[in-house]
Formats: C-alpha cells, structure tokens, sequence
C-alpha cells in the first residue's frame, strides 16, 4: 500500500511540475520569441540580461561596478551575485560553451520557467510534512497555476532573481521543518538527521541571501519564529535542545557563506547584522532555557527573562543596527511605481480586483484557512505549525502592504489553501462513509470541487497573465537597436560593455571624454543599458528618477539645459506613452506617464492641467480636462508630441469661464460657466486679460494641440522617430544633444 501511495505522489508530481512549466511556456512564447529576438518582459530583466553577457567573459565573476548606470557617476550592480552565476553557467552549459547571443538569450528566458516549475516540489514537502500528503499535494497543484506576481515572475522571458528567492525560501523552511521535526524513538538517529537538515537549511539561506539584497527579510522571519518556538517548547515542558541544534548551525552556515562577500553588494550589512542577531538569540533562548529547566525556575519567570531579553535586544538593534527595523518594507510607496502600492488600495480607494488578479478565489478561502488553522491545529501542537503560521503571517502582512510581495505569499497562500481543502475533504469523506455511499464517488466528487473551486479560477487568471505583453515593443526594440549602431561608442571600444570593473577610488569612475549619457524615464533604463549599450542616467530602482523627471517637466529651456550639462546628456529618448493623450472622445479622461513625472519633480499636477466640470439643467457632472500652457511648454510635449519644431496654434486655444462650488462633503470643484475659443493665442490671451464679471483661463482642450505658440527647441535634433507618419506622434524619437 505505502509502495502504491508513492507510486501515485511520484506520478501527480510529476504532472503536476510538467503542467507548471507548460503554462509559463506555452502562452508567453509568442510574446518572447518575436520579430528575430527574444524579448525579454518587464524591466529588469534586461539588466540580468545585461550582466549575463558580462559574467559569461569572467564566469563564475560578477563585475563589482557598472558604469553603464547611474551615468555620470556610475554605480554598483543593484543585485546580488548568485543569480546571475546561476543563470550565466545554466545559459553556458546548455550552450556547451560558447553561446551566441541569440542562443545565451533563448535558454536565459527558459530559466526562470524551470525554477518557476520546480517550486511545486518543496510546497507538497512542507504540506505533507505539516499537514499530510492529500495536503501537499493539493498545495502543489495550486501553485503550479496561481496567477498574478508570482506566474509573471516565473514565466518565460522574465530572468530574475525573485523566482528563485521564492524557490530557495520554500527549500530554506523544507529544511527546518525536517531538522525540527519530532524524533522517533526506535531510531537513534534524530542527532544527525537535525544536523544534517540543518546545515543544508543553511546552506540554502546562505544562497538565498546571496540571490536577494533584501534576503535580511527572511533571517528576521526565522529569528521570530525560533524565538517562539523557544517559549512554547519550554513552557510545555519539551527540551529545547533539538530545536537550538536545528536552528543554530543553520545560522552559521549562512553567515559563512556570506561574510566573504563583505561590502560586495547592497546591503551586505544588514544580511550580516540579521545573521548575527538570529544566532545570537537562538543561543542565547537555549542557554535560558537550560539554565531555567535545570534550575526548575517557574514558567512564568521565564516568561518575564524572555520579554526583558526580547526588550533588551530590540533596544540594541536601535543602537547598532537600526537598518534591521528601519527598513522593514511595511509602508506602501507611491501610485507612480505600482509594485510598491498597497494590495487592497490604490489611490486611496478600495480595490478588490487588484487582490482578485493576484488568488481569485483565495482571497475569500485564505483569511478561512488561516482562521481554521489557527483554531484548530495549535492546540493540537502538530510539529511545523508554528513555522508555517508565522512565515505566512509575515508575508501576508507584507503582501497587504507592498503588493510586489505577493510573489512571495503565493506559496503560503497554496500551503493554506491545500490545508482548507483537504480538511474539507476529509470531513466530506466522514460524512458521506456515515451516509454509507460509495468511497469511489466521494474522491471524485472532492477532486471536481477543488478543480471548479480552486484551479480553475486561478487557471484561467494565470493564462490571462502570461499572454500581455510586458516588454518594449517592436519600435522600441528598433529604436534601441539605431541607438547601438548610429551613435557614437561613448568608451574607448566597444569591448566595455562586457569588460569586469573594480569599485572606483574616491575619485570616482574614469570615464573617457567622450563618454555621454541618455536621458529617459526610469522605466526604460535597463532596455537601453543592454539593448543600445549606452550608458543612462535613471532605472528601475528610481535611482536619478527625480532629476529627470525635472527636465521632462520644465517649461524653461534653460532649466532643461542646466539638467543636460549637469547629467552630460549625449541624447534624449521619448515616446509616446510619456505625454497626455485623451482616452476619451468628450476629454472626460487622460492617460499617459505624465502625472508621475510632475509628482516625481515635485511640481503640482494643477499647473499644467485641471478638471472642469459641466453642469445640465438636471444637476449631472460631465469631466473636462483642461491642459494649460505650461504643459505644452513642457519638454515632455515639446519632444514627444511636437518633436521639436515650432507650433502656431489654429483654432485651438480656448477662454473657459468658471466658477467655484461646493460638494456636501466640503470639497470644491470648478464649474464651466463659458467656453469661447479663438483662431490664434494672441486673441485668447487678450479675451483672458480683459476685465471680466466672471473668472477665465486660457487653455487647451487636446493634449495632442497646444493653445500657445512654441519656438522651436535649441540644442536638440531629432535624429530617429519610429512610426513617424507625419500625422500620428512617433512611436519612440530620440533626439540628440548638441
């Protein structure tokens, strides 16, 4: 029977990892492998593109600096290195070699789809260790399909670190449940089997730490748990000892592996301080806990050491290492960078299809399954609970917090979920044997609710998910591609791009005289850095962010060019995503990147457009954007949509009469009392000027055609425009400067 139920697992396993794989292949393949390259999705990507082609000049060495970012000054890769020797030595041993571009590129884009496949493997260990086999399995299967973050980050043509952050994590806590798992009492072997685990429990948070700056996180986690996992195990009487000989070695591991990598990335420090605190305390919770026992002091006093210790500790991370609680990612960002907005709220409203996107039916059967959980198993004391519960705590507090997280949430969202399941199953099960119905019916009938329930939901959300295209598109591809052939190498030779650089003295980078940087916005940083192999001022991580959202939103030529000088901009790229353009035919509503440009310069968005209202006789609203003149002065409209060139507005500018009125709850909004419009500026102007018995501005009601005369731009020629028909603004323009 045991040969037969391993048999069956080993076979729904494998299944199960095949069809994971399938569904982060199959759908997304047409958006990578597309017009002669593969394209690889979303941002950063690019850049782990970028530093593939360095590491595999220098394999296993990641470059130490990279003068392509953060132009002029240059800047350390913002990763850590593991990933990058991962995905470099995956990409050269599938080539045997000696990989061309295109092949290095192909097998880089498979990478993440295997990781993203395997991680089934750990979520059914923990189930079945925690909560059974049915359990496991279920929880497989749900993560193989669960869409949102974590399908998108594991899926064809998104190499990136965070697929195996969430594959190394879930090993990480597979380890520790083995090494912390009860020992039987006919084997003496229960000593080595928690070492053995825990050092491998290590040796895979050691990788972890070393594949994710931010990996701090997870020590912090684990420190917790093993905290309380002292006091329950103490206070009921149970040896703490197995537990300070899981958790301590695995610790050290860790801390062995990465203090050789001293200063070498981001945020190495706080990784070490996290590491020294987690031993630290397990040392110490285990000493306490000895000399308590072997004292037979009471519970309760140790209880009240504990919290004094606990309070003593936290007083001390204050003092000597406040970046291990000041940087705990608990506080939502900004609208402007949506991976950082809170899950169940944007713009400060409620929104539920942002969580729907992310667990569809789960965020109903989670917050159950938690409840269950936590009612029912702790007093039952089932070994592994605790771990399970504190680390799903974390990440869904995290999760509701900054919405990127739920990367992460989606494997302790497919423990709980397997967990609900198979408890309703099983009392299913009971209730129909009572019944005396037929035990075949009953499986079916349990495996068809989970699919219609559970998988299918999330099936078809995830297919959804892997069929947007997420990367440039085919004319920013193109323009990239002008941009690495037609303008000039800004290093001595061509060979920089995959050239490993030392961290620069205090004198900084050296760069050549004819160096230069390229302006754009954040989110094309990395797409031009490895693309056109030219050197860029703002990424990803919104480092320089502010400064260029300043020169986009100028509307004075000679502030726009102290930020060039300042940056020794070469050139400057825009496209058509960057400026306003009307989403619908009445102007009731915008898009567009340039709201999140004015907030990033710190300029109010009123100064260059408003909402207006038109009022009917029966008291509805109608919306009127009017844009004013300090928009289409603005560099972002000057280059994007009139690419440089003089405009002499006909017909287009506009006197709007308004006046001022109240909603019930206190709010003002402006109220269109006259509209007139006129053949040329300078009689708008002279309308708005004239003494009138009503308030007016002047304005436009077309983002796409200025109501103000434009002079043509100094110091900059447009010298490739994509898509560019003469009545359509260019797709992507890239202009130089001069």
């Amino acid at each position: 029977m045991r040969t037969k139920h391993a048999m069956s697992t080993m076979v729904a396993l494998v299944l199960i990892v095949a069809g994971a794989w399938f569904l982060r292949v199959y759908f997304a393949h047409e958006h990578v492998f597309r017009d002669g390259i593969v394209a690889f999705q979303g941002a950063d990507s690019w850049y782990h593109a970028r530093l593939m082609d360095n590491t595999s000049q220098h394999f296993p060495s990641v470059t130490r600096f990279d003068p392509y970012l953060a132009y002029p000054e240059g800047q350390s890769p913002p990763v850590a290195p593991l990933f990058n020797v991962l995905l470099t030595g995956f990409v050269l041993l599938m080539s045997l070699g000696q990989p061309a571009a295109e092949t290095a590129d192909r097998w880089a884009a498979h990478f993440p789809a295997l990781l993203g496949a395997l991680i089934p493997l750990p979520v059914y260990g923990i189930g079945r260790l925690v909560f059974g086999r049915l359990a496991g399995l279920l929880a497989a299967a749900t993560v193989a399909v669960l869409p949102g973050q974590f399908l998108w980050r594991s899926q064809l043509g998104t190499p990136d670190h965070h697929v195996l952050e969430g594959l190394l994590s879930t090993c990480v806590v597979l380890a520790l449940l083995h090494a912390t798992r009860p020992d039987d009492p006919a084997s003496n072997s229960g000593a080595r089997r928690r070492l053995l685990f825990s050092l491998l429990a290590g040796f895979g948070l050691g990788c972890y730490l070393l594949s994710w700056v931010g990996g701090a996180l997870l020590v912090g986690i684990l420190t917790t748990w093993a905290g309380m996992q002292f006091v329950v195990d103490h206070l009921r009487g149970r040896s703490t000892l197995p537990l300070l000989t899981a958790t301590g070695p695995a610790f050290a591991v860790a801390l062995a592996m990465v203090l050789p990598f001293g200063g070498r990335y981001f945020l190495w420090g706080m990784q070490r301080d996290a590491l020294l605190v987690g031993l630290a305390a397990v040392l110490l919770l285990g000493g306490v806990s000895a000399l308590f026992r072997k004292r037979e002091l009471s519970s309760r006093s140790f209880a009240i050491a504990v919290s004094a210790l606990g309070l003593i500790g936290l007083t001390g991370m204050r003092l000597l290492a406040p970046g291990l609680l000041g940087n705990l990612p608990l506080r939502s960002g900004g609208g402007d960078v949506m991976e950082v907005a809170p899950l169940l709220f944007h713009a400060g409203q409620l929104r539920l299809d942002y969580a729907w996107q992310e667990f569809t039916t789960g965020i109903v059967l989670i917050p159950l399954a938690l409840g269950v959980l936590i009612v029912s198993e702790l007093r039952r004391t089932r070994p592994g609970v605790l771990l399970v519960l504190v680390w799903s705590g974390f990440m869904l507090v995290l999760t509701l917090a900054q919405n990127r997280y739920a990367y992460y949430f989606a494997i302790n969202a497919a423990l709980l979920l397997g967990y609900l399941c198979c408890r309703v199953y099983e009392n299913y099960i009971r209730a129909e044997d009572a019944r005396g119905r037929g035990r075949w019916l009953a499986p079916i009938g349990g495996l068809v609710a989970f699919a219609v329930i559970v998988l299918d939901p999330n099936l078809i959300a995830g297919i959804r998910e892997t069929t947007g295209l997420t990367g440039p598109s085919k004319p920013w591809i193109e323009a990239l591609e002008w941009m690495r052939e037609e303008t000039p190498e800004p290093f001595d030779d061509g060979d920089a791009y995959v050239r490993a650089f030392p961290v620069p003295g205090g004198g900084g980078f050296p760069y050549p005289e004819r160096a230069y940087g390229v302006l754009a916005w954040w989110d094309y940083g990395y797409w031009i850095a490895r693309i056109a192999r030219r050197p860029v001022h703002a990424l990803p991580t919104q480092g320089g962010a502010g400064e260029v959202a300043r020169f986009f939103t100028t509307d004075d030529p000679l502030e726009a060019a102290q930020i060039l000088d300042r940056l020794d901009t070469g050139y400057v790229v825009v496209d058509d995503d960057l400026p306003y353009r009307n989403l619908t035919e009445d102007g009731s509503r915008v898009g567009g990147k340039f709201d999140a440009l004015a907030r990033w310069a710190g300029r109010d968005i009123e100064r260059y457009r408003e909402p207006y209202f038109v009022v009917d006789e029966q008291g509805r609203r109608s919306q009127q954007i009017v844009f004013y003149p300090a928009y289409y002065r603005s560099m972002v409209a000057r280059l994007s949509t009139f690419g440089g060139d003089v405009v002499e507005p006909r017909g287009s500018s506009y006197a709007i009469g308004w006046t001022e009125r109240m909603d019930a709850d206190g709010s003002t909004f402006r109220v269109v009392t006259d509209v007139r419009q006129f053949e040329t500026y300078d009689e708008a102007q002279a309308f708005v000027d004239a003494p009138h018995e009503g308030d007016y501005v002047l304005g436009g009601l077309d983002p796409m055609t200025s109501c103000v005369p434009i002079d043509p731009l100094p110091g900059f020629e447009r010298v490739y425009a994509n898509g560019d028909d003469g009545e359509s603004m260019p797709a992507v323009s890239v202009f130089s400067v001069r």
